[in-house]
C-alpha cells in the first residue's frame, strides 16, 4: 500500500501542500498534513490524519492521539 500517495492525494484535495510522517500505531499509520505557508503560526489546532491498514483515510480529532502524533513527528524529525 503506497500511504505516501494517499496522504498526498489527501493534502491536495483539502488545499495543503506539506506532509509529514507522525508515526505508526495499532496498524495505523499518522501524518501531519498542512500548508507550507502556515508553518510557524498559531492558526488552530494542527490536523493529523491516520490511514488505516485498508487505506482508509480518517481525520484525527481526539487531542489525546493529536498530541501523541505531533511527539512522535518530533521524534522523527529530530536531527
Amino acid at each position: 500500500m503506497d500511504y505516501q500517495k494517499i496522504v498526498e492525494e489527501y493534502a491536495i484535495k483539502h488545499g495543503k501542500d506539506t506532509v509529514c510522517q507522525a508515526g505508526e500505531r495499532n496498524g495505523y499509520k499518522y501524518f501531519h498534513v498542512f500548508s507550507n505557508k502556515t508553518k510557524g503560526h498559531k492558526i488552530g489546532p494542527y490536523q493529523y490524519i491516520k490511514i488505516s491498514p485498508n487505506g482508509t483515510v480518517i481525520k484525527i480529532y481526539d487531542l489525546q492521539e493529536i498530541m501523541w502524533a505531533g511527539k512522535q513527528e518530533s521524534l522523527l524529525n529530530e536531527p
